[in-house]
């Protein structure tokens, strides 16, 4: 099997090189590289839904509230997929036009390091929040039912989360605030007897 693969592959090639030479001299690459831009969209599209449903999914089962993701950051995981696939097939079409090896590569470096830029710039607040929130599930610092009081904000504690809390007021509405805040801020609790 693998020895019909790679004579198919070679075959391939030397088409490809002989079509490119007798035919269309860069036409036919230009057609490659167009097809494998649409085939990489295809394929990334379809693989960013299938990432979002088996997460959804993952979502609907019996796991833990406090590690269950949200639709925002299901939505972000299955978009930085499609994005890779993209930037792969983006990467191959450049090959067949002929970029240099080196061109390529600083391309993807770049590329690499926007990407983890814009990563770690939208993840600034998330880090703080989920490590606050893991810390105040494993200290037991606020626990669900306390009654407390954090900044201008008094109330019950109802739910602790990884990334926030929700404190029920006095007055019967709720106040959500990220778990950084909580930790950062002087806790008032109220021992009631």
């Amino acid at each position: 099997m693998d020895f019909h693969l790679t004579i198919s592959f070679k075959t391939f090639i030397f088409y490809k090189n002989t079509m490119s030479a007798f035919i269309f001299p860069k036409g036919i690459d230009i057609i490659y590289s167009i097809l494998i831009i649409i085939g990489s969209f295809i394929l990334g599209r379809i693989s960013g839904n299938l990432i979002k449903e088996m997460l959804r999914k993952f979502k609907k089962s019996n796991i833990p509230e406090q590690l269950k993701l949200d639709d925002v950051m299901i939505s972000f995981a299955s978009n930085i997929v499609s994005f890779l696939i993209y930037l792969f097939g983006f990467l191959i079409a450049l090959m067949f036009l002929g970029f240099s090896k080196t061109i390529i590569e600083i391309f993807s470096v770049v590329l690499v390091f926007a990407i983890l830029a814009v990563i770690v710039f939208s993840l600034k607040d998330f880090i703080p929040n989920a490590a606050a929130g893991i810390y105040l599930l494993k200290s037991k610092l606020v626990k669900v039912g306390d009654y407390v009081k954090i900044e201008e904000y008094e109330g019950e504690v109802k739910e602790i989360n990884l990334l926030n809390s929700v404190l029920e007021l006095k007055d019967g509405s709720r106040v959500t605030l990220p778990n950084s805040i909580i930790i950062n801020e002087n806790i008032v609790k109220e021992v009631v007897k």
